[in-house]
């Protein structure tokens, strides 16, 4: 019997050498290849510490830290969610099972409290239970990815054994190596897609880089290279073209991966964010107004909660970065019910106290720039007179249809004052109620089904339009001119490449005056043969017509005077904001005013419209000084 318990004593301690020998010479290469033990992404072994030191010390920390774990809570026991795709996308699940995996494990590495541990584990073996991740349409793989790459590497030494592999196994049979199949196209792409798959399979390479060593370091050498085309679009800047609604998806998941690779040696050198990038905090700061975001693009005006910004703070030591975020911040702390907890920014909730633990406060007093003009591929000029609700704010864009979610909006702007938006933006229209009426949204040629829809042409946005044509894809439009002087705070965009063919040449500029009012001018230069010009903006749908060039418009007890000071005999008009399709949402308490007029060939036209708010009396003399004398 003794015998037998040695020989059983010996067998155990042979596994248990050899068991030792290879994980130790996994545990090795992986020193020696500069990867650290897990957890290595982001929060690193033993960073708890230094996070919940920081967490006592503040108490609105202390509150946003109880909120992320009460959610937490709520997972737990919860069935985990089937794999069901809404048209052609799982990005709704895969994003449900990124918040259900970062709450959790976010909760089990402060508290230590098993519950947690149990329940991420349990979400992450039912996604490694899905037949794919739907690589079809692959920001639904990137994000899952990132999902289960946080969870794994994060709980990676108190998984269970058995669940460790299936997970291991998920993330390399359906997140990464799905990557390497066919010739990607968001890997040369300049958009939030690059950032997002690159962004996900990186995290992906690294929580299993001891397993696959070779294939995880072809996978972030990729990144590498591929992550420069949309960095370049920051420049120079920090302008996102695709509009601010974009920029807080397409950035997070950058700076989540600048943020888990600047631990590994190897690699960090080659993921610099570059100037530009830096920037683009400086950019979602100005680009929300008062009543809301310049939504250009496919974006709306919700300026909403972004985690992300505290980075950006932390790393310029700069917290006027957070004056939009401040009412978030208090909702957040407050527990206030007005919170949105869906949206996709708040899944990355947790990484707020992450970041913004490095911050020595979350507010700040008001920014000092009231103008900021961002060059770039799709440049704007934002002017405001103060950061305060009832302040004057205007914002115009030049660029090109052709871009990532572009509208056909060149030379558009939208204007607040008094607290209320007067020239509007529709937005962004639902993509999956387009799709799942036969419109392809996605083409950007001239003849594309995309330009079908009347919210993304120019005939539903505040710019001109010829004979009822669509401007040209292929236009690009630049800034030209601005000013920052207090009393007259002006951008000038050339957007002559917008109306190639329909008009030889047309300059736009946008100016707020004295501090009281806005002025729009166009000068315009016509082709050869006669047409008609259309000059339109959206707004409120209570106008009332004083006479051929003057109007006022209604929202609730605020008003606005529209006036068309050149040409003098036009006839102030309404149109209906009602797409002319049956497959488009309406745009209800909306309409266009504007005005037309015939063009003869070769005409040399000035347009003039003021938009003044309530309680400013109309100028007594108007700058009527030709663009060039601005």
């Amino acid at each position: 019997m003794i015998k037998k318990h040695i020989q059983l004593l010996l067998i155990v301690l042979t596994v248990t050498l050899i068991s030792y020998s290879c994980s130790s010479h996994k545990l090795i290469k992986t020193e020696q290849d500069g990867i650290p033990n897990h957890p290595r992404i982001i929060l690193l072994e033993g960073d708890e510490k230094e996070l919940l030191k920081r967490i006592a010390e503040s108490d609105d920390l202390s509150k946003i830290n109880m909120l992320v774990i009460s959610i937490a809570d709520g997972y737990v026991n919860s069935e985990s969610i089937k794999r069901k795709l809404i048209g052609k996308r799982l990005l709704q699940v895969s994003r449900a099972y990124l918040k259900r995996i970062l709450f959790l494990s976010y909760s089990y590495r402060v508290t230590n409290d098993e519950e947690y541990l149990i329940q991420a584990e349990k979400e992450m073996l039912a996604a490694s239970s899905f037949s794919d991740w739907n690589p079809s349409h692959f920001l639904d793989v990137a994000e899952m990815t990132t999902a289960l790459a946080i969870g794994y590497d994060w709980l990676y030494n108190d998984l269970d054994k058995n669940s460790r592999q299936i997970i291991k196994d998920a993330i390399v049979n359906k997140g990464l190596l799905p990557s390497m199949e066919n010739d990607q196209w968001w890997l040369k792409a300049t958009n939030n897609w690059n950032q997002i798959c690159n962004a996900g399979m990186v995290l992906g390479a690294l929580a299993v880089y001891e397993d696959e060593p070779e294939l995880a370091t072809e996978i972030i050498k990729r990144a590498e290279t591929s992550i420069q085309l949309p960095l370049n679009e920051y420049e120079p800047d920090g302008v996102y073209p695709e509009g601010p609604g974009y920029w807080g998806y397409g950035t997070t998941f950058n700076v989540m991966l600048f943020d888990a690779i600047a631990n590994i040696s190897r690699f960090a050198q080659g993921f610099k964010a570059s100037e530009g990038f830096l920037k683009s905090g400086g950019y979602i700061l100005h680009v929300c107004g008062p009543k809301g975001y310049f939504n250009y693009s496919d974006g709306s005006t919700n300026c909403g909660f972004l985690p992300v910004i505290t980075w950006f703070s932390a790393k310029l030591d700069n917290n006027n970065l957070l004056w939009n975020q401040r009412k978030h911040f208090d909702k957040l702390i407050n527990r206030q019910s007005s919170m949105n907890y869906q949206g996709i920014d708040f899944s990355f909730l947790p990484f707020l106290l992450i970041w913004g633990s490095k911050l020595s406060s979350f507010y700040t007093d008001e920014p000092l720039l009231n103008s900021w003009i961002g060059e770039g591929v799709n440049p704007i000029g934002i002017h405001r007179t103060s950061w305060k609700e009832d302040a004057i704010f205007i914002a115009i864009k030049g660029g090109s249809p052709s871009l990532s979610h572009g509208h056909m909006d060149i030379g558009s702007f939208v204007m607040d004052a008094d607290g209320v938006r007067w020239a509007m933006d529709l937005g962004a229209h639902n993509y999956y109620a387009l799709e799942s009426k036969g419109i392809n949204i996605w083409g950007v040629k001239q003849n594309s089904q995309r330009w079908n829809v009347f919210r993304y042409t120019n005939l539903s946005h505040n710019t001109l339009t010829v004979n009822n044509q669509l401007q040209q894809v292929d236009g690009d439009a630049k800034i030209i001119k601005s000013s920052t002087d207090e009393n007259f705070r002006y951008t000038v965009v050339d957007i002559s490449t917008a109306y190639k063919g329909q008009l030889k040449s047309v300059i736009r500029g946008i100016s707020i005056i004295d501090n009281k009012y806005v002025m729009i001018r166009d000068e315009l230069v016509n082709i050869d043969t006669t047409g008609k010009l259309r000059w339109s903006m959206v707004t409120h749908e209570n106008i009332k017509i004083i006479d051929n060039n003057s109007a006022v418009i209604r929202k609730g007890n605020k008003s606005l005077k529209f006036h068309v000071v050149s040409p003098k005999n036009v006839e102030i008009r309404t149109y209906s904001t009602d797409p002319p399709n049956d497959f488009e949402d309406k745009n209800p308490g909306t309409k266009m005013i504007g005005f037309e007029m015939d063009l003869e060939p070769n005409q040399e036209v000035e347009l003039i419209v003021l938009l003044v708010p309530e309680g400013t009396d109309m100028p007594n003399k108007i700058n009527l000084d030709k663009i060039n004398d601005w």
